[in-house]
């Protein structure tokens, strides 16, 4: 959640983190920041655009960050 920028897998928080994220800040960089403390090594961005791809080579260069937006993107991925 970016609410806190830190994982979560309790149902009853999660509930009420969803509702304060929408009219709260997003904390996008402290949220990778977790994620690469924890071992992320590869991130896909699912959507149009490669925004989110770009934040993440400022975050940390050492993540192969890859955007998908079509269904041959997704494709590549396989092989």
């Amino acid at each position: 959640p970016n609410v806190t920028a830190r994982p979560t897998r309790d149902s009853d928080e999660l509930k009420q983190l969803f509702i304060k994220q929408a009219v709260s800040q997003v904390r996008w960089t402290e949220s990778m920041q977790c994620l690469v403390a924890e071992g992320l090594l590869q991130a896909i961005e699912c959507g149009p655009g490669t925004s989110l791809r770009g934040f993440m080579k400022r975050i940390d260069k050492d993540v192969q960050a890859t955007s998908v937006g079509k269904l041959d993107d997704i494709k590549s991925l396989t092989k």
